[in-house]
């Protein structure tokens, strides 16, 4: 009885296919280019009124690819609907699985469906397709219904959808990316993802990206989440920005002003620079802010710097000076350590300079090592080791 029945339909459906399919190539008045149309006519609505699964069934019958795909799509639309896994069940499965698919999910199901469009996306194949196509569905599903879709994505959130996320935020709603990768726990990439979305949405607008940034537990917020977007504050409401660094970890703190310090002479006037940096110094502590502020000095204003030198001397003030000449001349900045008066912070800066100066320049570097210049300010011990480290 079910092979008659499944007869009569293949006869009724190809019947009704030829007629249609005669019809319309007639008018359109031939083949070639107008059967393009035939076939987009085709698929555009579904052709079947048997119920969902059995239409399928009978759709997998026709015998020309483009017109059983075409048909196929229209009936697993309706069928997703109400039972998705039943439609995804009945996608080929063979080599053509994917691209059928996605054909699916981009012509029929992001219009109807997006939440379902994402959670077909994850039935591809191939990850490295699947991932792209889920940010984008995920990200439509957010217009129509964000706490659906961020609970759902809390769930399959993994590194490489995160990652596709990060790349669409800037277009779409970066608080909504931003807010998925907070919550989303236990994978290393996390934090490094978070510094590219929030010093990229910091620059964009950086007013948006405080405010978010405010709805965060001060606690969750690390110097790697951080890094990139401190140069970007200089020019938020100096009170509530005190206020908020104050709230966060110290080694984060560190990270924000020390970037926002770095920046204040490109972004402001060195006096307006000046008052900033008074009314943050108390939350330098524990940074490297006070010392790049020097630095900046010595650069933008080497007056004033030698001034304050010679009125304020302070190792925070030579370790700025030296930094700032040692963008010019690292041997000269290595002598000019013998102005800091602590000595492990001496050995400390003469080490950065030489390492910053090997990077550069690695003969000249370690041509100096061997003179006696180098004897007077490194340990026997440590020089040969760094000799044995870094050869020529």
């Amino acid at each position: 009885m079910n092979a008659m029945r499944a007869e009569a339909l293949n006869v009724l459906l190809c019947l009704v296919l030829g007629v249609a399919l005669g019809g319309l190539i007639a008018l359109t008045g031939g083949t070639g280019h107008e059967h393009g149309k035939v076939r987009e006519s085709f698929a555009a609505e579904p052709l079947l009124t048997l119920s969902d699964d059995a239409g399928v069934q009978a759709m997998q019958s026709i015998v020309d690819v483009r017109q059983r795909r075409f048909a196929l799509l229209s009936n697993l639309t309706r069928l997703a609907a109400t039972d998705l896994d039943l439609a995804l069940s009945l996608l080929p499965t063979d080599a053509s699985h994917d691209a059928v698919l996605r054909d699916w999910i981009s012509q029929r199901l992001a219009a109807f469906r997006p939440d379902l469009a994402a959670r077909a996306a994850m039935a591809m194949r191939n990850h490295l397709a699947r991932a792209p196509l889920i940010a984008a569905h995920v990200m439509a599903w957010r217009e129509r219904d964000a706490a659906a879709a961020a609970s759902w994505l809390a769930r399959v959130l993994d590194p490489h959808l995160a990652e596709e996320l990060v790349k669409l935020s800037m277009t779409t709603e970066p608080g909504f990316v931003a807010r998925a990768l907070f919550e989303w726990r236990g994978d290393p990439s996390r934090e490094k993802l978070l510094s590219s979305l929030l010093e990229r949405w910091a620059m964009l607008d950086a007013s948006d990206a405080f405010r978010f940034l405010q709805s965060i537990p001060p606690s969750e917020l690390t110097a790697r989440m951080m890094q990139g977007v401190g140069t970007s504050m200089i020019p938020l409401p100096r009170a509530k920005l005190r206020e908020w660094l104050l709230k966060l970890r110290p080694e984060t703190r560190a990270v924000l002003l020390e970037e926002m310090v770095s920046m204040l002479a490109a972004t402001t006037t060195l006096k307006d620079g000046s008052e900033w940096v008074r009314q943050f110094s108390s939350l330098f502590e524990g940074s490297d802010a006070r010392v790049q502020w020097f630095a900046t000095l010595a650069s933008a204003a080497p007056e004033e710097a030698q001034r304050l030198l010679d009125t304020e001397p302070s190792d925070d003030l030579a370790v700025g000076c030296i930094r700032a000449l040692g963008q010019r001349d690292r041997e000269r900045a290595i002598d000019w350590t013998s102005d800091i008066s602590d000595p492990d912070r001496r050995a400390e800066e003469v080490r950065h300079q030489w390492m910053a100066w090997l990077r550069e320049d690695r003969w000249k570097a370690l041509e100096w090592m061997n003179q006696d210049a180098a004897k007077e300010v490194f340990e026997s011990s440590e020089r040969q080791s760094l000799l044995a480290r870094y050869p020529p």
